[in-house]
């Protein structure tokens, strides 16, 4: 990790450098003529990132605070749907419950809202 083997020094410099960059490109969309320049700033960051940070930043320091060289997280295939149904029956069983104690019209409404012609007790028990 980066935050081990980079001195706070050269992270806090490295951020800086990033942080000018950003505002002379978005400074340079403000000047009417020179908004044309925006592409180049942007093209200009692969030249600058090989040529000119290893002027003032050591190699390995660079390696590691680009961000290209980490690995992403691999993509979670598969979701469990199970805790979610689980807790949508335990709602529906929740609010089953609390219409025949009270004989909450609403409730039961509610809970039957949408269903057309299916009957209610599909889901209200």
């Amino acid at each position: 990790m980066f935050i081990e083997t980079v001195p706070f020094k050269t992270m806090a410099m490295f951020t800086l450098f990033q942080t000018a960059y950003l505002l002379v490109c978005f400074g340079i969309t403000w000047v009417p003529v020179a908004g044309v320049l925006f592409p180049l700033m942007i093209m200009f960051l692969v030249p600058v990132r090989q040529y000119v940070l290893p002027n003032f930043f050591k190699g390995a320091h660079l390696q590691d605070l680009d961000a290209a060289e980490y690995e992403e997280a691999p993509a979670i295939l598969s979701f469990n749907l199970k805790p979610v149904i689980n807790s949508l029956l335990l709602l529906f069983k929740s609010l089953r419950l609390y219409r025949e104690h009270t004989g909450n019209i609403l409730v039961s409404s509610w809970l039957c809202a949408g269903r057309g012609s299916e009957p209610c007790d599909v889901v209200c028990g």
